[in-house]
């Protein structure tokens, strides 16, 4: 029995090598009123994998001795393909023991055959259908508080970071290394608005430039991303202020294409620096693992955050330096004596 895509009802798994059980059970779960099931059955352990694989199967039940498998390594060699599937296993007479240990393994319930019925089988499936969303919801909280820990050791890192930064590409290697760490980029670079109202390019990941044959020298590569035309749909985070996601670069209909040498790029994730409302420049990442997600995004927006900052600071604390080297310069050769003193009246500095 088949239901459209937008039924209503569970779809149950039953793994069964025997025809009897199998109609049994079939016949039970067609009974069930309140939480209606259709069934996809098999008789095969490799089968019901096979059908798994596909997606859209809420339930399985399963019959832990198959031709293909049996005892307790029915269930391992499933929940370890599938550990996100609830399973209720259902054991013969005198299995007992072996039903329980497949719920210490992570099966939701075992059910024994010689005492199934169709209100048992029904408070089942619900009951190991709610246990499941329970949990999922439980990994998913666990899964953003950790993703947002890691967050903040990423942004802390690049405040600390700055600190001791010599000068702004190291400081923007710091900030790659971390986004990349965060969403798993194979590599990227960071860039800023130059006067010409083209791109410079303050730091590029050390996997980059590894992946990177354009030109013959690295001087030659550090001299075509010192001055280039802001374009393409990485051009789009720039000229539009926001960040973007770019799953499928290739049929991007402002893709410009890349240049011979440059590495493949199958995802691309751009987020925007900025200044209250002006746009700086940006931060590129490509080749994520599994693409890019909305939570990848929110996190490289809060590493740019703090990348600003800190390239600020370490901007003003360069500044800073300049001025008193060139203040120092000047009293030092002068013949006039300068001196500075404090608010209680100590000599704070004098010229020779």
């Amino acid at each position: 029995m088949k239901g459209g895509t937008n039924d209503p009802r569970h779809h149950v798994l039953l793994i069964e090598d025997n025809p009897g059980d199998a109609t049994l059970v079939g016949d039970m779960l067609a009974e069930l009123g309140a939480h209606p099931s259709r069934v996809s059955w098999f008789k095969l352990l490799a089968e019901g994998m096979e059908r798994l694989r596909e997606g859209g199967i809420d339930l399985v039940l399963l019959d832990l001795n198959l031709p293909d498998s049996r005892g307790v390594e029915t269930f391992t060699a499933l929940h370890k393909a599938f550990p996100d599937v609830p399973v209720i296993v259902m054991s013969g007479l005198g299995e007992d023991g072996v039903g329980t240990s497949t719920v210490k393994l992570g099966a939701q319930d075992y059910l024994r055959k010689d005492d199934l019925n169709a209100s048992l089988l029904d408070r089942t499936i619900r009951y190991a259908l709610e246990r499941n969303s329970s949990r999922q919801e439980l990994n998913r909280s666990l899964a953003m508080i950790r993703r947002q820990n890691a967050v903040m050791r990423a942004v802390n890192r690049i405040i600390q970071e700055a600190i001791v930064c010599d000068d702004e590409e190291a400081l923007g290697r710091v900030a790659l290394d971390v986004a990349q760490g965060v969403t798993f980029s194979a590599f990227g670079w960071i860039g800023e608005i130059n006067e010409s109202g083209r791109l410079q390019t303050i730091a590029i990941s050390d996997p980059g430039w590894k992946e990177c044959r354009i030109g013959e020298s690295e001087s030659i590569r550090t001299d075509m991303i010192r001055d280039m035309e802001i374009c393409s749909y990485w051009g789009r985070v720039i000229r539009t202020g926001e960040a973007e996601i770019v799953m499928d670069p290739e049929s991007d209909p402002d893709r410009r294409g890349t240049p011979e040498g440059h590495p493949e790029i199958r995802c691309f994730m751009g987020v925007p620096l900025k200044r209250g409302n002006d746009t700086l420049g940006m931060i590129s990442l490509a080749n994520g693992n599994e693409g890019y997600t909305m939570e990848d995004l929110e996190a490289v927006q809060a590493l740019a955050v703090a990348f600003v900052e800190s390239l600020d600071r370490l901007r003003a604390e360069t500044r800073l330096k300049e001025s008193e080297e060139k203040f120092r310069g000047l009293t030092e050769t002068s013949s006039d004596i300068v001196w500075e003193m404090s608010r209680n009246g100590a000599f704070t500095y004098c010229s020779r």
